[in-house]
């Protein structure tokens, strides 16, 4: 084939001679030009199935390094998402178990301030009575023990945490649980969730923990004492026995 070229190469450069037309070339010198023009084109059109080939093998490597580059920014935003709402929940819950503990911290602690105040106060009614008749050691130890019991359990009321301005900055800064995705809210993350107890409140002493009782009689009279942050009068009943 590199002959027929050179042949027909030199055929073509030959100088001073006009070539004549196609047709009327020599059958020999015409069917070697086809033939050398038809290999030349095989060769080309080889070359060019190569380079095509090899592009598709490119194509089909590049896809599946960018299908592989994909699932792998899928499964990290998924597990971003995942750990961010799991954070936000876990910050929501934690909130309002700390305002409930809050609440109910408060509730017994208030409870307990009035059962002190309450009991200071029948112990100020019980030295603000004179009567050489009226015995008074049982309910004063009463009192004292009921009151020393109550201050020792408000002393002990654990310390909270709870800042309502973190409360409040988180549920007003949060968007809207139908554009976040976050329903931290629902059933199945509250299910488990387990309240800290907070010691109940103390039931409150009768106010006639100072009565006495007569075989006699009674006459009954009420003494009206302040308290000493100027709360509103508390009348405790008190019987007095009456002179035989």
């Amino acid at each position: 084939m590199e002959k027929e070229g050179s042949v027909f190469r030199c055929f073509k450069t030959r100088s001073g001679l006009i070539l004549p037309e196609f047709d009327k070339w020599r059958p020999a010198i015409r069917e070697r030009y086809l033939l050398h023009a038809h290999h030349s084109s095989r060769g080309r059109l080889h070359e060019s199935e190569s380079s095509a080939d090899a592009l598709n093998n490119q194509l089909i490597e590049l896809r599946a390094k960018y299908n592989a580059i994909t699932k792998l920014r899928d499964s990290e935003l998924a597990r971003s998402a995942s750990k961010a709402r799991k954070e936000v929940k876990g910050r929501g819950m934690e909130l309002i178990q700390g305002a409930i503990r809050f609440i109910q911290t408060e509730k017994v602690k208030s409870d307990l301030e009035s059962d002190i105040k309450e009991h200071e106060s029948n112990l100020i009614l019980l030295d603000q009575i004179h009567d050489d008749d009226f015995s008074e050691v049982k309910e004063r130890s009463e009192l004292a023990s009921s009151l020393s019991e109550k201050k020792n359990r408000l002393a002990a009321l654990p310390a909270s945490s709870f800042n309502p301005q973190d409360f409040a900055e988180f549920f007003t800064e949060s968007p809207p649980l139908s554009e976040s995705g976050l329903d931290w809210a629902g059933p199945s993350e509250t299910e488990g969730v387990v309240l800290s107890e907070v010691p109940a409140a103390p039931k409150v002493i009768p106010g006639d923990v100072c009565t006495a009782v007569n075989e006699q009689g009674t006459s009954p009279e009420q003494v009206p004492a302040k308290e000493a942050d100027g709360n509103p009068t508390t009348e405790v009943e008190v019987e007095v026995p009456a002179d035989p």
